[in-house]
């Protein structure tokens, strides 16, 4: 999409105004729609731009900012799958064939000259870390999220992404944020693999949301921010059935809470969710998946509000 086509789009053309060091980390953005900040009174309480706005409603920690915004009006109707990819008729599966994650991660590591043994030994580690049956991370594992993110991040083209993509979720925690924690991890990484691209790893660090006074200045890498934010949330705009499975998984996330808070929080959350003028911060992303994605938060808070 051209520049001039973004700018008809007064919506779309006012996500960029924040730097994105300031709004939060992506994993602090998809990691759950949910909860402790759904104390933020959406009424009282507005975002500046769409990126900080869903930092704030999926996040607890995220602190919220009182700019006001106009609620958006879409209706929804689209389908999550890329156009080469069509839905099981039981809706539970993506009959798209993209390159397995192992040759995603391995063309990625091709692009830093990573040797092939370091890059087969953190495939493997990845994989098992993320592949853990705790139930504190029933949906952020390989089997439900990295497996859901695969036909996107075959389709992007920067491996600083897609690096940023494999290590944003090493380490999850629903209540707190890993950034530093993960970023730790892809330090760990760089250090094995000789990596020496300085700018490369720092964006990638800053991508997992890390926060130094240098980017607080010099961010400008918005695009790569968004576009990883968006393969994140892609799953709100699940089919129905998948959708419902995700916030069963997501429920079983925050089994510490009873279920009379973990509902009014969620719906809290959801509806902050809804205040959002455009859940999806890239052009591709917002066409093809914002009107499906508000449809089932929708549906969800209705659901809610009927047990």
């Amino acid at each position: 999409m051209s520049k001039a086509n973004k700018n008809k789009n007064p919506k779309r053309a006012s996500l960029k105004k924040q730097p994105w060091h300031k709004r939060g980390s992506t994993s602090a953005m998809a990691s759950n729609i949910l909860l402790q900040l759904a104390a933020v009174d959406p009424q009282k309480d507005a975002f500046p731009n769409h990126t900080c706005a869903i930092a704030s409603a999926l996040y607890p920690t995220f602190p919220a900012n009182s700019e006001k915004f106009q609620k958006d009006q879409l209706q929804p109707t689209e389908s999550l799958l890329p156009k080469s990819a069509s839905p099981n008729p039981r809706g539970q599966s993506i009959t798209y064939n993209p390159p397995s994650m192992e040759k995603i991660w391995k063309k990625v590591c091709e692009h830093h000259d990573v040797p092939e043994q370091v890059a087969n030994e953190w495939f493997a580690r990845i994989q098992q870390h993320l592949s853990s049956e705790d139930p504190a991370r029933a949906y952020h594992n390989w089997e439900e999220m990295m497996r859901r993110k695969e036909p996107h991040l075959a389709g992007v083209a920067n491996p600083n992404i897609v690096l940023a993509a494999f290590f944003q979720y090493y380490h999850f925690d629903g209540n707190r944020s890993c950034a530093e924690k993960n970023c730790e991890v892809f330090e760990e990484f760089c250090n094995d693999a000789v990596i020496e691209d300085d700018h490369a790893k720092s964006l990638v660090c800053n991508l997992l949301g890390r926060k130094t006074p240098e980017n607080q200045l010099t961010w400008c890498h918005d695009d790569e921010a968004n576009l990883l934010q968006d393969v994140d949330l892609v799953v709100l705009a699940a089919s129905t059935e998948e959708y419902k499975h995700y916030t069963t998984l997501l429920r079983s996330e925050y089994a510490n809470l009873d279920d009379a808070t973990y509902k009014a929080m969620r719906i809290k959350v959801l509806e902050t969710l809804l205040m959002i003028p455009s859940i999806y911060a890239t052009g591709d992303y917002h066409d093809k998946y914002e009107e499906l994605a508000r449809a089932n938060i929708r549906n969800e808070i209705s659901e809610l509000k009927k047990q």
